[in-house]
């Protein structure tokens, strides 16, 4: 054989070799990656939940049936998790620890009661502390943390959670880009927690179909020129200008209300009570909080590298600390009522603590000094309401004009006004619910007053409303005498002595429709639509899920035979 083709017969084989190797290789590969994900049961295939995920392999799925699983759960692969019902299948620490821990990314846990974590920090129901993690469909209550996201559980995932009874709720702790959806988180110590350092840990995607105590949370993300609803119980806003927030109470979160990079936004006549902080305002400025009640938490209001806001005429009282400052310079904070264990905690900042004379400065419920001086130099002798000597927080921070006495606050206000129903009949009656407050920090005695249109409906006089006391009074309207058409309702809280902030004195409630009797949807013609719509609601109640107010034609909360007759005595009626 020439020489040539020897050489070509070797290079031949050893190629041919060479491309078989490749090929086993690949097909070997091509097994390894190809091994199907397993459903795996529990207990049937394993006693545990935890020695089920110790066998499974990535992107297994763990069945766990109906039953009581006293263990503490490691989820260190990527596994799906699904009980077989929320109410039945549970997972219990009995005390211990943290009864499911998630470390491992992409992880889906769903359809579990998880309880009974050890009863102090750090533990928690839920801990996830890697990304991509998919909770949903879970109970998750009596644990230090209900679900605690920390650490590397960035772009997580959780809906329809109920989380109750636990000391923190649903706790975001310096992570990114998470969605909250539909969860209803109720009767925790602090319901609803994020906490960052930075912008990014601020950025969450959770909107109001997300409940704290049964109302929406409004976590607003880059708004601008707008208004947080009436209805709200948990208010963040975040990197957002010109913002409103007004006639609220918040309770029970981890912030009252959060201001997270964010400028020129109004803060007015909120009660802030339970939470850890009161108000926390974290690189921001230019805001204005005026006339809240802060108290009750554990700081009342907190600013951190934040300079140029406003704080005018605040009631910060019984909170472990009324004010704290820290890199926050050029605030000017005066006509505010401190009464707290700890008044203030100022760092690294210089801010404005009074208005000058007379205006004054805060109320400091430990300032020690005397009103013996009186005048603009506090030299001439009798009494001014204005102490001689300055409050002094340190050398940047002095009150120069401390008060004498706390800040009185007289005001009164509707805060809404609600009916029994939108249509009524001519001769009935219809039930108006006015809502009343009491903002300011003084007992109060006062009117309130209802027109339909210009017609006066009625006065009634509220006594010794108590200091943030909300109440109803109801006023009823008999339209015996009224024509068929819309009306407008209109109700009046008389100012008080005192009284600078009316603003909010008045409510109205539009498109209220007096019809005949029976022509329950308004449309002027009583019909077998009308007959259908009291049959579908017939023996319910108020406050009963298929009961509709229209229904209720003679207004006695009771849809029963009385309502069908009324409209079936008209059946066939139409307006000209």
């Amino acid at each position: 054989m020439p020489k040539e083709e020897g050489e070509l017969e070797k290079k031949t084989t050893s190629t041919t070799m060479l491309t078989l190797l490749l090929i086993s290789m690949y097909s070997l590969a091509l097994n390894i990656h190809s091994v199907a994900a397993e459903t795996i049961t529990v207990p049937g295939d394993y006693p545990t939940i935890q020695s089920a995920i110790n066998a499974a392999n990535s992107s297994d799925t763990i069945l766990v049936a109906a039953g009581t699983y006293l263990e503490n759960v490691i989820v260190n692969k990527t596994v799906t998790l699904i009980g077989e019902n929320s109410n039945t299948t549970i997972i219990d620490g009995s005390g211990n620890g943290t009864v499911v821990l998630v470390t491992a990314n992409n992880v889906s846990l769903s359809r579990f009661t998880v309880k009974n974590s050890s009863g102090a920090w750090p533990y928690s129901g839920i801990y996830i502390g890697a990304r991509n993690a998919n909770i949903s469909d879970n109970i998750i209550t009596n644990n230090w943390y209900g679900i605690w996201l920390w650490g590397n559980s960035s772009s997580s995932f959780l809906s329809n959670n109920n989380v109750t009874n636990n000391q923190y709720g649903v706790k975001l702790d310096h992570i990114s880009n998470n969605v909250l959806l539909g969860n209803r988180i109720a009767s925790n110590q602090y319901n609803l927690v994020v906490w960052g350092s930075t912008l990014s840990h601020f950025i969450h995607n959770i909107d109001n179909s997300n409940r704290v105590d049964n109302k929406p949370v409004y976590y607003w993300v880059n708004q601008h020129n707008a208004e947080i609803p009436s209805d709200a119980g948990y208010v963040s806003l975040v990197n957002s200008t010109e913002i409103t927030v007004k006639d609220l109470n918040l309770t029970s979160n981890g912030v009252g209300i959060q201001l997270a990079y964010t400028q020129n936004s109004s803060i007015a006549n909120i009660n802030l009570t339970n939470s850890v902080y009161g108000f926390d305002v974290f690189y921001s400025s230019n805001n204005v909080l005026s006339n809240n009640t802060v108290k009750n938490n554990r700081y009342g209001i907190a600013l951190s590298n934040s300079s140029d806001n406003f704080l005018l005429g605040n009631n910060v009282t019984n909170n472990q600390y009324g004010i704290r400052l820290l890199y926050s310079s050029n605030n000017t904070i005066y006509r505010n009522t401190f009464v707290n264990t700890n008044q203030s905690s100022v760092a690294a900042s210089e801010n404005i603590w009074d208005n000058g004379y007379p205006s004054g400065g805060n109320y400091w419920s430990d300032y020690t000094g005397v009103d013996l001086k009186n005048g603009p130099n506090q030299d001439q002798p009798g009494s001014d309401g204005i102490g001689d000597t300055p409050y002094i927080m340190d050398i940047d921070n002095i009150d120069r004009y401390p008060l004498m006495d706390t800040m009185e606050v007289h005001d009164v206000a509707i805060t809404n006004t609600t009916i029994s129903k939108t249509v009524v009949g001519q001769g009935y009656e219809l039930y108006i619910n006015v809502h009343v407050a009491n903002k300011g920090n003084r007992i109060e005695t006062f009117n309130i007053t209802v027109y339909v249109n210009s017609t006066l409906i009625g006065t009634q006089t509220f006594n010794n409303m108590t200091v943030g006391e909300l109440s109803t009074i109801t006023f009823t309207w008999n339209t015996t005498g009224f024509a068929k058409a819309n009306y407008t309702i209109s109700a009046y809280a008389w100012p008080v002595l005192y009284e600078t902030n009316t603003a909010d004195n008045n409510s109205t409630y539009g498109g209220v429709k007096v019809a005949v009797p029976g022509d329950i949807n308004s449309d002027g013609k009583i019909s077998i639509t009308d007959i259908v719509t009291i049959a579908s609601a017939y023996g319910s109640r108020l406050g009963e899920l298929l009961f509709k107010p229209n229904a209720d034609i003679d207004s006695d909360q009771d849809i029963d035979i009385y309502d069908i007759t009324i409209a079936a005595s008209r059946y066939g009626y139409e307006e000209p």
